[in-house]
């Protein structure tokens, strides 16, 4: 089956390739990253459409991505209904980002009811699982009591600490602002 499949993957590559014809694969892979940025690629239907293969392959990278592209709006029109479905798959494979960008979808209420709990624990989820992201939203939320989360200073302040000491900027400056210390 594995074999069928990387056949599989060869050839609609290179349809994609006859299609959508680059100068290398460089170009192509320079594409792909400028997508998973945020921006807008050379051949953005070539680099969708390599990610579109991998993801219904079910690679939770290439799912993960196609959520952050849905959502960003950049390349595609916004869809969070796409994002979220393509972020969940993302998820339920164990993909640390992708359980936090679900987190911030239940939280927020994008292309799913607003659910402040069910986004809060994902956050907690991702962020014990060492996701600076999810470490800076789940104590952010905490901290400022923010979208009715009920208000918690210390478990606040403790993921705000963790987030910055794993590098995250936004953490690293509201600690400082704050003087947080463990």
């Amino acid at each position: 089956m594995k074999k069928l499949a990387a056949i599989l993957y060869l050839v609609t590559f290179s349809l994609l390739l006859v299609v959508f014809p680059t100068n290398s694969m460089a170009d192509l892979q320079e594409d792909v990253s400028t997508l998973i940025s945020g921006g807008r690629p050379k051949e953005p239907y070539l680099a969708l459409g390599v990610l579109l293969v991998f993801a219904d392959e079910g690679d939770a990278a290439s799912q993960y991505t196609l959520g952050v592209v849905y959502y960003q709006g950049a390349a595609l029109k916004r869809n969070y209904t796409k994002a979220l479905e393509y972020t969940q798959l993302a998820a339920d494979q164990g993909h640390i980002p992708a359980l936090c960008n679900l987190g911030t979808f239940h939280y927020r209420g994008y292309g799913v009811k607003k659910d402040i709990n069910k986004g809060l624990s994902l956050w907690k989820k991702a962020a014990d699982a060492g996701n600076s992201d999810a470490m800076f939203n789940f104590g952010d939320s905490y901290y400022t009591g923010d979208s009715g989360t009920p208000k918690n200073l210390t478990l606040g302040a403790s993921y705000l600490i963790k987030a910055a000491e794993s590098g995250h900027t936004l953490a690293r400056i509201l600690v400082d602002k704050h003087g947080l210390k463990k």
